[in-house]
């Protein structure tokens, strides 16, 4: 398939609009449009619903199913590319969890610096992160959830503690979250070990303000009185963002609080040749970032 028809819905995804889009990818409209009836020829299956004149849409229940494919199918191509640009050129291809990816700042900042090879750096989700590394479209995945699958080591690399975090009239340092409005709880699901505990915890019935799926999404909806649960590997940027933007919150220990949540390190037990180098470099960068930073299990 030609990457050009991905693009294409990609960008109309990303811009909203026929216009934008095309001007995006430096095209005509009917350009646009011609690339995206060929790729619905292609798959066979209706992705776009186009209204009067073209210039708004909405998409399928296909066209949403088949946005994360065409991001993984980019970011491949991407890869192919620079892997035909300059075949001596190492890479490797990373993909974490959001709020690991804070915690790895540093860490992708000093070999970016060094550049001892291309770094590729994507976020993704805990399942597509492991479906990725088993492809091999990513080299080393992190992630915080298992999975069992015979082309895969999934090998846990370090826990961490949860805290309360808000903007609460309150000058204690440790809060028992049962004593705050459920209604001011911005939820989100750190994996099945913290729902379990959640559940438990204020009960099946208990309705928060809302659930977010992101730590960043968190920031969009923090205002005095509200609260959340997050991991400590969300709390620095979280803080530093909301200070930013007019509302810092505070950080407190909870009474009973959850579970450590544990992160994984995943990768494909036969990795491709031309990538052993970058990943043993990479994980050699790794354990000296992880015991200076006194993470472990």
């Amino acid at each position: 398939m030609d990457t050009s028809l991905i693009e294409a819905f990609i960008a109309l995804v990303d811009c909203k609009n026929f216009t934008k889009a095309a001007e995006s990818l430096c095209i005509s409209q009917s350009a646009l449009s011609y690339r995206l009836d060929h790729l619905e020829k292609e798959l066979d299956a209706q992705l776009i619903l186009r209204s009067r004149g073209r210039r708004g849409f909405g998409l399928t229940q296909t066209g949403t199913e088949f946005i994360p494919l065409a991001e993984r199918w980019l970011a491949l191509a991407q890869d192919t590319v620079h892997f035909k640009n300059d075949t001596r050129q190492q890479m490797l291809s990373v993909s974490c969890v959001e709020t690991i990816s804070f915690r790895f700042a540093k860490l992708y900042k000093s070999i970016i610096d060094e550049q001892p090879f291309l770094l590729s750096l994507h976020t993704y989700n805990s399942p597509q992160t492991i479906t990725d590394v088993e492809d091999q479209i990513i080299d080393i995945g992190f992630t915080v959830r298992e999975r069992a699958s015979r082309n895969v080591e999934v090998v846990p690399l370090f826990s961490e503690h949860h805290y309360l975090l808000g903007c609460l009239a309150s000058d204690r340092r440790t809060i028992d979250p049962r004593t705050l409005d459920p209604h001011d709880e911005l939820l989100t699901d750190w994996g099945s070990t913290f729902r379990a505990w959640h559940d438990s915890y204020f009960g099946l019935d208990h309705q928060p303000l809302a659930e977010v799926d992101t730590a960043s999404s968190v920031f969009n909806y923090l205002a005095d009185g509200v609260w959340c649960i997050v991991p400590a590997s969300a709390i620095p940027f979280l803080q530093t963002i909301s200070a930013t933007y007019g509302h810092p919150v505070q950080v407190y220990e909870m009474t009973a609080p959850p579970p450590d949540r544990i992160c994984y390190k995943v990768i494909n037990r036969t990795p491709r040749p031309n990538r052993i180098d970058s990943i043993r470099y990479f994980e050699e960068r790794l354990e000296i970032f992880l015991r200076e930073n006194d993470l472990h299990l």
